[in-house]
């Protein structure tokens, strides 16, 4: 009917600078939320709160900081077994976080620096049938202004197995703001 079966103000994100978030639900129905917040000396942090789908209650709550870097997610998705999986930006480099959905802990960090080592943001997250993590967002090039840049993870440790580059034309910007899979796993 629309109406709202819970809410919870228990862990009000109210120092999250941008108003962004991500909410995934699991296939218990338990509702993972994922943003950014303010650590202090920590800079940004990445925060995820997994809360009980059938009365709110929070399950855990697990901040994610890469030392002094910010950390900013800029999108969020749950692999098979209810893992979420942040990617975003931290210390200028892509940033793919995978958790344990069970424990809301750190499984593994992965980084991607582009061929400049200046600034490069992963957007969006796509996990293929086979497991396989993809990756894209844009990363600077060499005399090329941002490319795309997408990248393949293994899904169990983070490390890469494959990465492309596209530079639609050299005095442009060029950046992912989402990726898909087809039915065929392109």
């Amino acid at each position: 009917t629309g109406g709202t079966e819970w809410s919870n103000h228990d862990f009000a994100l109210v120092n999250d600078a941008s108003g962004d978030g991500w909410v995934a639900i699991d296939a218990a129905g338990d509702v993972i939320t994922c943003c950014k917040t303010w650590g202090g000396s920590t800079s940004y942090d990445l925060t995820l709160v997994k809360y009980d789908g059938t009365y709110g209650t929070v399950i855990w709550t697990e901040v994610y900081s890469n030392g002094t870097a910010a950390d900013d997610p800029a999108d969020m998705i749950l692999d098979d077994a209810g893992n979420p999986i942040v990617v975003g930006v931290t210390a200028g480099d892509f940033m793919t976080v995978k958790s344990d959905g069970a424990t809301g802990g750190c499984q593994w960090l992965s980084t991607y620096a582009g061929p400049q080592g200046w600034y490069d943001v992963a957007s969006s997250v796509v996990i293929r049938s086979d497991g396989e993590i993809l990756v894209s967002g844009f990363s600077d090039g060499t005399g090329t202004s941002w490319d795309v840049a997408t990248l393949g993870l293994e899904p169990d440790y983070g490390e890469p197995n494959w990465s492309v580059r596209y530079d639609g034309d050299d005095s442009l910007t060029d950046e992912a703001k989402d990726i898909f899979m087809t039915d065929q796993g392109t």
